[in-house]
Order: structure tokens, then sequence, then C-alpha cells
């Protein structure tokens, strides 16, 4: 995927610094390098009779706050939109971020101004749904090494307590590293100390979106020697989250590296690949569980759980906690209403592939089926 890098230097400091986006994209299953997958999974979902995407005219690169600038404060930040039949930009919200609030200030003050020329089905106008855009707030100094002092003896202390098994508390220090202002190789690292120790007390569904941000721009803020197991572990913790098609699409893995000498892991996760695929080619109804998790420095008590849409049938049961609402969003198709238990949607064909989103109270766990 091409990126349009927005430089600029700020002179008062000498530093230069850039923001990275990463052009929008359609709501679906990302296209990724299979361990030999079948395309018709890690594909792009299929044409739309008729459709033909929205066409940037203007896009203005937010600000690089100069608050984090001055203080080697990086970060990355996923945002979702719907470009409406005027080519407007609307119903902005962000998906994930790590970094400071007024990196999501400025990136949704810059989305708000993008102009396009608009989406059309059958040569009218009409709106484009699931519209997904990365910005990456990336100063040339620091990014591939530790340049907090304070980050530095806490990641270490952290670390050190959980190699003790003092889960607990090397967490508790861990996550006060994610207070400050941290560069995306401190908030990399960190976030990859925090799913390893997550995972090892037996609390997986915390850790995946630990591993997530680690592996922010493919892993590119990670130490290398760490790529590879962080690559595995992420497999397996979306498997374990319902996310088949990341699974059946994992990126190539490495035959050994220092953590898995004899390629012992990754054998066995070729057949949890193999299954995955296996599974989503099936006829038979789908079973995911699903579990609310929000972001351990978010105060919204709102919780979200995101996934791709396999088949056009869905149901929610085994709901334990609260579900508020869904939203469905497909290319050219929205479906937004309350997430009811038992209650089947169903969505019209030649839609494009489909992002559920799933709104509730934070640990609220259930189970989400999918027929044909």
């Amino acid at each position: 995927m091409s990126a349009l890098r927005i430089s600029r230097l700020a002179l008062a400091i000498g530093v230069a610094c850039g923001v990275t986006v990463i052009p929008a994209q359609a709501a679906g299953p990302v296209a990724l390098t299979p361990q030999g997958g079948d395309n018709s999974i890690c594909g792009s979902g299929g044409a739309i009779p008729g459709f033909v995407a929205a066409a940037a005219k203007s896009k203005p690169a937010p600000m690089f706050p100069e608050f984090d600038v001055t203080h080697d404060s990086e970060g990355w930040v996923r945002i979702g939109f719907t470009i409406d039949s005027d080519g407007d930009t609307r119903d902005i919200v962000i998906l994930d971020r790590v970094g400071s609030k007024r990196m999501i200030s400025a990136a949704i003050s810059a989305i708000r101004k993008w102009d396009y020329k608009p989406a059309t089905v059958n040569g009218q106008p009409a709106d484009q749904y699931g519209n997904t855009v990365e910005i990456l707030y990336a100063l040339q100094n620091g990014q591939a090494r530790a340049v907090h002092p304070n980050v530095i003896e806490l990641y270490d202390r952290g670390r050190t307590l959980v190699a003790g098994g003092k889960f607990a508390e090397g967490i508790a220090v861990l996550e006060s590293a994610r207070d400050g202002q941290l560069n995306l190789f401190e908030q990399a690292m960190i976030s990859f100390a925090l799913a390893y120790a997550y995972n090892q007390s037996g609390n997986p569904s915390r850790a995946l979106p630990y591993i997530r941000h680690a592996m922010i721009e493919d892993g590119a803020y990670l130490e290398k020697r760490i790529l590879n197991p962080a690559k595995r572990l992420r497999i397996r913790l979306e498997a374990l989250s319902g996310n088949l098609h990341y699974v059946a699409c994992a990126p190539s893995l490495a035959a050994t590296d220092d953590f898995d000498p004899k390629g012992t892991d990754r054998a066995d996760l070729l057949r949890l690949i193999a299954n995955a695929a296996g599974t989503l080619k099936s006829k038979a109804p789908l079973s995911q569980p699903g579990k609310l998790e929000r972001a351990g420095d978010d105060d919204d008590d709102i919780a979200v759980w995101e996934h791709p849409l396999s088949r056009p049938k869905f149901t929610f049961t085994s709901v334990n906690g609260t579900l508020s609402k869904l939203r469905v969003n497909c290319v050219v198709h929205l479906v937004e209403d309350t997430a009811k238990p038992s209650t089947q949607w169903t969505l019209p064909d030649a839609t494009g592939p489909c992002i559920l989103r799933v709104y509730g109270e934070a640990g609220t766990s259930f189970k989400l089926i999918e027929e044909w």
C-alpha cells in the first residue's frame, strides 16, 4: 500500500517531523501475504456491479501537534469515515490509536476538510461506507530507539517482574509507562511486553489490543528479533478472538527464530491457519466468540468489538453483559441497529465486504453466529 508523506521542519527546535497518511480503503478483510492462502478468502471481497469508488480531490495532511514534537512524542491513529454522495466526509470515528489525544483532534480536523469525487453506482452518486485511514505521526529522530529515561526504567522493571512470574505487578508497571510521552519504538515495545504479560497471565482478550499496537505498520517499530515472535503471538490471539480472516490470511512467518529455533511453534500455527481457511470455506454456520474491550487509557465506558463478516446472516447469542448497538459498514450498504440477542440480520447481495462493529459495556462476552 502506498503512502503520502507530508513533512515540515520545526525550525524553532531543529527537529524534522512528518505526518504519513495511508490512503483510505473500503471496508473488508485486509489482503495480506498468506501462507499459501486461498485468494477467495484473502482477496478484496469481489466486485460490486456498477460501482465506481470515490476518488480524492483534496486531502490536507493533519498538523503534528507542537507539544508532541517538542517532547519526542509520536503516534498512530486509525479512523473510519463515510464519503457521502456529495464527496464530503462524515461519520468520522476513531477506531484505534496509540499516542496523544492531541493527535486524534488534529487527524479529525484534517479529515473533515477532505474532498472527494463521490462514488457512483450505475452512474449515480452514492455514499461509500466503511472507509479507513491510518495517520502516522513520526519524528525523524528517535524512531528506532528509546529516548525517554523514565520509560526505559519502567520498561526494564516491568519486564523483570513479568519474567519472575509477578504478572500483576509487572503489568501495572508497564501500563504506567504508557502514561507519558512515548515515541513509536517505545509504544511498540511496551505494547508487545504487555501483550506477552497479559497472555501469560491467562487474559488473552486483554492481550489482543496490545499485540495489534505492537504490530502497527507491520511491526516496523519492533526490534527485529522480536518481530517473528510478535507475528506468531498475534496469530494465536486473533484465532482465540474468532478473527478467522486474519488467521487464514496470516503474514508469512520465518522458518525459525531465536525463540522458536526448530520451527515447532510455526508448524503448529500453519495447522491453525489451514484449519481457519477450511472453516471459512465451509457451508456450516460459524460460531465466533466475542468480548468487548476498550483501550486501557480511554475514559469512555463504551467498548467495541470489530469483526469482518464472512456470511450474509448473523445473530448474537450467549450474551453475558450489555450490548448497546451495532454498525455494519459495507462498501455501499450501512446497517445501524440495537444489538438485540437472538435477532437475525440479513445483508443484501452485492454490497461489497462488510465490517461489523458491536458496542456496549466493557467486558461483555457473547457468541456471533454467521450463516449463509
